[in-house]
């Protein structure tokens, strides 16, 4: 199957240059619609749901994408970046509505489907999402700091996990290091 480069002007209004999991199944279902699909650019009625993954996706980033102020604990970067939500998916939402009432072809009632509510939960999941990763990361690198010093120390240790603080026992002694996001 060859690479695609979509037509310039798609119905939703934006080239991606990436073969998507619609395109490959398309294509395997049955090579002519996906050339005329693909290739022509002939496609099928536009839905909310379709507008609104890309519209959603972009929300998502550019909130990603915000420089975080200064702060001082994990609890206040996820109060700053979940006040951004709002405004985000009212600007989704709106940007979604007019691209579907704009487009020439067009299937269902786009207020159907959507409103703030649902868009600010979806931002507010795909933020959770990489808040957990941003855990695991810190905690993995808190846990390999303290390796790394009491390493350099030269002492045996033993390493042990409990729900809120990383303990590290070195030469018979309890030392609270750190403590562990949760």
């Amino acid at each position: 199957m060859p690479a695609q480069i979509p037509p310039e002007a798609q119905s939703i209004g934006r080239a991606r240059g990436r073969l998507s999991a619609s395109s490959l199944t398309s294509f395997l279902r049955c090579q002519n619609e996906w050339f005329l699909n693909y290739r022509i650019g002939l496609r099928g009625p536009l839905s909310p749901h379709q507008v609104m993954g890309i519209e959603v996706e972009d929300a998502l980033c550019s909130i990603l994408m915000h420089r975080c102020p200064s702060i001082t604990s994990f609890e206040e970067l996820v109060e700053w970046v979940i006040a951004l939500v709002p405004e985000h998916a009212k600007s989704a939402l709106n940007k979604g509505r007019e691209t579907f009432e704009n487009s020439m072809w067009n299937s269902g009632v786009f207020d159907d489907h959507f409103d703030e509510e649902k868009i600010a939960m979806m931002l507010t999941n795909g933020i959770n999402l990489q808040l957990e990763e941003v855990k695991n990361c810190y905690n993995s690198v808190e846990v390999y700091m303290s390796l790394m010093f009491l390493r350099h120390v030269g002492r045996t240790l033993h390493i042990s996990h409990n729900l809120t603080r990383q303990t590290v026992w070195w030469s018979g002694k309890i030392i609270p290091t750190t403590l562990v996001i949760k």
